[in-house]
């Protein structure tokens, strides 16, 4: 049996024994012994979302389209759609209309606009996209760059800003991004934003408790988390703009 098999294994076994744990004792401190088993055996999935059998065993991208239609069904098909960091073709997520795509290196054929959103801002009017999604990109944006002449920016932070920015009201953001604790965070020498499953429900999203952390950052959105959810190493995360 090869090794990644046995992992997954692992991490299906170790996660349905943290599900059981919070199902059947559902007090403070079974949760959070829980919580320490997932953990110490490198099993990010949250307690009561056990992954499905098929995608234990299958792949990330079988699942996206499972958790986006059991989330957002009735938003599918619109007129536009946005994929960020998209390389050289746009993923059509919401099997939008018209998809298009943000990448460093542009491509007319496929409707890719050439742009560094390190540094740029997305090239599009306000208000101008139904979805926009961020496959395998968030955690390539650094959080912090400092000028030569000292000024410090946060690229992240600018990032949100401009993906609330041409989103229509109502629209959707979606993104897929591996998430800490699992070692697939820290492992690819070009992740420079690690993100948690608190990352954007407290600094992004209005209606999760002590949200919007981010606007002493100068973010100027306002998000609602519709959903977020573990697959292997990867958070799934689906922000609406209110």
């Amino acid at each position: 049996m090869s090794f990644g098999i046995k992992q997954r294994i692992r991490r299906y076994v170790a996660n349905q024994i943290a599900f059981q744990l919070s199902e059947e004792m559902p007090d403070e401190l079974p949760r959070a012994l829980a919580r320490k088993v997932r953990l110490g055996l490198g099993i990010p999935a949250p307690l009561g979302h056990p992954l499905p059998e098929s995608v234990v065993c299958g792949d990330i991208d079988s699942y996206v389209p499972v958790f986006l239609r059991k989330n957002a069904s009735s938003f599918y098909g619109r007129e536009r759609a946005l994929d960020i960091g998209c390389g050289e073709k746009p993923r059509n997520l919401f099997e939008s209309v018209n998809p298009y795509g943000c990448d460093i290196r542009g491509s007319q054929e496929s409707s890719v606009m050439g742009v560094d959103l390190f540094h740029e801002p997305i090239p599009f009017p306000d208000h101008f996209f139904d979805y926009v999604t961020a496959y395998d990109f968030i955690e390539h944006i650094p959080r912090v760059l400092t000028s030569r002449t000292g000024e410090t920016r946060f690229p992240f932070i600018d990032l949100m800003n401009e993906i609330y920015r041409v989103l229509k009201p109502g629209g959707l953001f979606f993104s897929k991004t591996p998430a800490f604790p699992s070692k697939e965070v820290f492992q690819d020498p070009t992740h420079v934003n690690i993100i948690t499953e608190d990352t954007f429900p407290m600094y992004f999203c209005s209606d999760a408790g002590n949200g919007l952390f981010a606007k002493i950052y100068g973010f100027n959105g306002s998000f609602t988390l519709v959903s977020q959810e573990w697959c292997h190493c990867c958070l799934l995360s689906l922000l609406k703009k209110q």
